[in-house]
C-alpha cells in the first residue's frame, strides 16, 4: 500500500455505522479515539479501505501499511490539539 493517507480525512469521512464497526474491531468507544493505538489506525484505515477493496481485511491493513505512509496535518482537527491524535507532524515517520 503505497499511497499516502490522509488520516484526518479518513477519520473525518467515517459514517456513523463504519465508527460503530471500529470500536467494535478496537474494542473502544469513540470517546477513547485521542488515545489510538497502532492497531486502532489500522482499523480505521482498514474501514476507509475496504470501500474500494471489499475483501480487504484488518490483518492485511495490519500487515502493509507503513507508518511513513500516513500523512497528519499540523494544524487542530477534531480529535485533538494538533490533529487527529496529538503527535502534530506532517508526516508521521519512524524517528520522530
Amino acid at each position: 500500500m503505497a499511497d499516502r493517507i490522509d488520516f484526518e480525512a479518513a477519520i473525518s469521512d467515517l459514517t456513523l455505522g463504519e465508527l460503530a464497526e471500529w470500536e467494535d474491531a478496537t474494542g473502544k468507544t469513540i470517546a477513547q479515539m485521542r488515545d489510538m493505538t497502532s492497531r486502532d489506525l489500522a482499523a480505521i484505515i482498514w474501514l476507509v479501505r475496504r470501500r474500494e477493496q471489499p475483501s480487504l481485511t484488518l490483518d492485511d491493513v495490519l500487515r502493509t501499511v507503513r507508518l511513513g505512509d500516513l500523512a497528519v496535518p499540523d494544524e487542530p482537527g477534531p480529535f485533538g490539539s494538533s490533529g487527529n491524535d496529538g503527535i502534530g507532524s506532517s508526516v508521521i515517520s519512524p524517528g520522530r
